[in-house]
């Protein structure tokens, strides 16, 4: 297995792509580690609590429409769809979770360049490993369908689960993305297992969804409805836990 380079990542927070602004990114995922030693062991006994996704973003601040200092209007906002992917591009892996962001702070010394420092951490649901199925090198203004990818069955006690960040729109354009399945590369009989809402241009956004398994289908793509005129740029993650 070859090391890797931090050098083509991606990092998004509802429909911000901080990736052209941030210089350091870390997202922590972790199980509380809870102390049940009682006063008869020896050593210490520990259990495994609760498990937790915590992201750390700093970067170049810079304000206006899809820049750092929007972070400032989702400040103590919840249910904030935030991915991290070290290799940004389409079939890669990714990691998504649905939270808030607690943390917005910029500064520097005099004459320095201006930093901003954001933070997010998981407040519902559960983060997902999941495979990058649309990246955002792709603009969209007619409807379609992204590459098949093999991510496996969903078995009886698991879950599919879909992100998706609308980050950059044009015109009248609008969005429906469709993450569908199949047991076939051709796609022969696609079934729609996640719809997203509809996202106009005016209203950029991030979604989070889900189904329930089990789903004995192994292949995955989405499929975008676009409408009205414009274009589209969006990411979706997909993964199975």
């Amino acid at each position: 297995m070859a090391v890797a380079a931090f050098t083509d990542g991606r990092v998004y927070v509802g429909s911000l792509d901080l990736s052209g602004q941030s210089n350091s990114v870390s997202l922590d995922l972790s199980a509380a580690e809870l102390d049940a030693s009682t006063v008869k062991d020896a050593w210490d006994v520990a259990v495994l609590g609760r498990k937790t996704a915590m992201l750390d973003v700093q970067g170049f601040w810079a304000a206006g429409t899809g820049y750092p200092d929007d972070l400032f209007d989702l400040l103590g906002t919840r249910n904030v769809v935030q991915t991290v992917a070290p290799d940004g591009s389409d079939g890669s892996v990714a990691y998504s979770y649905q939270g808030m962001v607690p943390k917005y702070s910029l500064g520097a010394p005099a004459g320095e360049l201006i930093k901003f420092t954001a933070g997010g951490k998981l407040d519902v649901s559960r983060a997902i490993r999941g495979t990058v199925l649309h990246d955002d090198t792709a603009t969209r203004s007619s409807t379609g369908n992204g590459t098949g990818r093999q991510l496996g069955a969903v078995g009886a006690t698991q879950s599919v689960y879909g992100a998706l960040h609308l980050v950059g729109a044009t015109g009248t354009a609008t969005l429906q993305a469709i993450v569908q399945s199949d047991d076939n590369s051709g796609f022969t009989s696609a079934t729609d297992r996640i719809t997203f809402s509809t996202s106009t241009a005016a209203t950029p956004t991030s979604q989070w969804s889900s189904a329930a398994g089990a789903i004995t289908d192994d292949y995955w793509r989405v499929r975008y409805v676009v409408g009205g005129t414009g274009t589209l740029t969006f990411v979706c993650v997909v993964g199975i836990c």
